[in-house]
């Protein structure tokens, strides 16, 4: 159910840049960078949502910081996957490099934090 909530803002990335639907200057080619911005944000707002991300683990091990690092995954998803131009005032490269400057810290500070944390006896594998 998380995970299908993203369902719901996809067709506000439609209004937002013309290109996802093929209309405009070279629609293909701009619709297929956007639909690959659009799942590489949504990687994100689904780890943001669930509490586990890709590439970095359970969020939960990161104690105190869980909840601030959900949200700013979830607002750096959305802003990567939001597509620039169209009636959008900022062009794709800077909605871009907005969510990157979102989404690089967050994930190294997750990482930093998922590395100090010790492995609970309950979590590690039995043969």
């Amino acid at each position: 159910m998380w995970v299908g909530s993203i369902i719901y803002f996809i067709p506000f990335f439609f209004v937002l840049n013309p290109a996802l639907v093929l209309q405009g200057d070279s629609p293909y080619l701009a619709g297929l960078g956007l639909m690959a911005l659009a799942a590489f944000g949504t990687l994100f707002i689904c780890g943001g949502i669930q509490g586990y991300q890709a590439f970095v683990g359970d969020l939960r091990r990161t104690g105190a910081l869980e909840w601030p690092l959900r949200v700013l995954l979830v607002i750096g998803g959305f802003v990567v996957a939001t597509p620039g131009g169209g009636i959008n005032p900022l062009s794709q490269m800077q909605i871009t490099l907005l969510g990157l400057a979102i989404l690089a810290p967050t994930v190294l500070i997750a990482r930093m934090l998922m590395r100090r944390q010790p492995l609970m006896p309950s979590q590690l594998r039995t043969p």
